[in-house]
């Protein structure tokens, strides 16, 4: 995903959620799904570190197995 086209929406939404009439819960979401490993190896990345080096992951903090995938619509912010 192209993070400008991501960061104008985002900024787009945020100035929207401001705008209202009374304050509400607000998702801002792109609908697709990332890992914790994703963002450790984009934000290191973007360091040149290697997130291996600095996090400790700890099994007892995994969940169990789900059905599914889950992940975030943005569809409430599309029509309100």
């Amino acid at each position: 995903m192209d993070v400008i086209f991501v960061k104008r929406n985002v900024v787009q939404l945020t100035l929207l959620m401001l705008q209202q009439d009374k304050p509400d819960d607000q998702v801002v979401a792109t609908g697709e799904i990332q890992t914790i490993r994703d963002f450790l190896d984009l934000s290191f990345g973007h360091a040149g570190l290697e997130w291996q080096k600095y996090v400790e992951i700890d099994p007892k903090y995994y969940r169990p197995a789900e059905e599914g995938s889950r992940s975030s619509g943005s569809c409430r912010g599309i029509t309100d």
